[in-house]
Order: structure tokens, then sequence, then C-alpha cells
């Protein structure tokens, strides 16, 4: 008799019927798989060439929600990549997606800049809604556009 443990048979049921970009979202997300990770950041970072990069949407600085349901934060890693790519800075928003001491000093020293707000997925939009809320109130920025990884069928 295979005798699996509880994070495998619940790997495995989760898996069936589910595509690859899902897949490696939950267990990058859930189990802190490298090899999840990098899938996603790759398949990630070729979405936002081509719509982001591509079809020339601004982007000063790239924040990213604050996580914390998951072992791994991957809005932050799959950011990084983001930001690297675009050759601009990125910033974590705090609990409760609250501005920083060190966001809030970049956002006043930079009028008019253009942020992209990233999330790994989009299950109500509570969470974007409340993070666009607390950027808004700086009169100073300029756009600010979303681009959550995935969404979730209910949305």
């Amino acid at each position: 008799m295979n005798i699996l443990n509880i994070n495998d048979r619940i790997f495995k049921r989760l898996h069936n019927g589910m595509d690859k970009f899902s897949y490696n979202l939950l267990v990058a997300k859930f189990f802190n798989q490298k090899s999840a990770l990098d899938y996603l950041t790759k398949f990630v970072l070729a979405d936002f060439r081509k719509e982001i990069i591509k079809k020339g949407i601004k982007v000063d600085i790239i924040v990213a929600v604050a996580t914390r349901d998951s072992k791994t934060n991957i809005v932050k890693a799959v950011g990084k990549e983001l930001a690297k790519s675009a050759g601009v800075p990125i910033y974590q928003l705090e609990k409760d997606q609250k501005i920083g001491v060190v966001l809030d000093r970049f956002l006043q020293r930079n009028p008019g800049i253009n942020i992209l707000l990233i999330d790994d997925v989009i299950y109500t939009g509570k969470t974007a809604n409340l993070a666009l809320k607390n950027l808004s109130k700086y009169k100073q920025v300029g756009k600010i556009s979303f681009y959550p990884f995935a969404k979730s069928k209910s949305y």
C-alpha cells in the first residue's frame, strides 16, 4: 500500500482538471515549490511584456499588494522580475494595503508617476479596491493600472 502524506493527497486531488497555470499558482503559493514559482514568473513576465510594455502603458513604479495567506509571497517574487524587466522600482504595500513610510516618501517626491498595482489572484476585488483607495489619496499620482496574475472563476 502506498501511503501519502496529507499534502500529497491534497496536491493530487487539486491537480485533477486544473490548467497548468492554476496548478503552478496553487503549488507555489501553498506548497512553496520553487519550480512552480519559476514557471509562474516566466508566464507572467511574457504576459506582462505583451499586455503592458508592447501596448505602451506607462509604468513608473510597481506596487505589490500585501499577501497573508500563503507560504510564498508570489506577488513580491514575480513583481521583482516585472520591475527589473520594466526598469522601475517595486514597493510592497503593508498589512491592510496601507502605504508604508518609504513608499509614502517616494510618492510625495515624484509627482505624476504612473503606478502598476499587482496581485496574484483577484477573488472579490476587495484587496485591490482597498489598495487603489489608499494609493488614490495621493493627488500627485498619475494613472493607476491594476494587473492581477489571475482571477477566480467567480470574479
